[in-house]
């Protein structure tokens, strides 16, 4: 009988990217190259106001998409920095 193994390592990897403008819709950042597997989100936002928040969608290997709301949920631009950690990296 014969087995056959294999062993992978993925190196950990970090984006980041700082001072973006949301703009006053659905801010989509894309990732300069697609991670192994999602990667772990952080935003740092600044210039909020009392009562804003923000919401992350489509969270991905490629990137993410995020809204910044007012308390009352009209959506606002706001700036923040993001950083995505993860494992390896996709070659095109």
């Amino acid at each position: 009988m014969q087995t056959l193994g294999v062993s992978v390592k993925l190196q950990r990897r970090t984006e980041q990217q700082r001072n973006i403008s949301s703009g006053t819709g659905a801010k989509a950042v894309t990732f300069p190259s697609a991670f192994y597997s999602t990667p772990s989100i952080t935003i740092t936002a600044t210039n909020m106001a009392t009562g804003d928040f923000f919401e992350l969608s489509s969270v991905s290997r490629t990137g993410f998409t995020i809204t910044f709301k007012a308390s009352g949920g009209s959506i606002v631009d706001r700036n923040f920095d993001y950083q995505a950690v993860g494992h390896g990296k996709e070659i095109t």
